[in-house]
């Protein structure tokens, strides 16, 4: 990943069994890109929510799919609620790669 000037942000199991504790999802960024990620720990699988939140300048994307806003509303809504009780506990990181 050096050669390509990528890193590696996920450095923590994402899934956690009782007899094991595996590095599942990662979040692979461009060196040099702003991006806060970390991982939402819930008790629904035993494999937890991994997040990142990049700025995005929608002015200058295009985005191939429409997508249904109100279930990604929803969707996001949810996550930054979890994400924000795992940064009130610290499980959080901010990356300057």
């Amino acid at each position: 990943m050096n050669t390509m000037h990528l890193c590696q942000l996920t450095d923590v199991p994402t899934r956690v069994t009782a007899t094991s504790a595996k590095l599942l999802d990662y979040v692979i960024v461009q060196e040099g890109t702003e991006v806060e990620s970390g991982i939402i720990p819930h008790n629904i699988s035993d494999h937890d929510i991994v997040y990142c939140k990049l700025r995005v300048d929608l002015f200058n994307t295009s985005f191939s799919r429409i997508y249904d806003q109100k279930r990604i509303e929803e969707k996001v809504s949810y996550l930054s609620n979890k994400a924000e009780s795992s940064m009130a506990d610290g499980s959080d990181k901010n990356h300057d790669c």
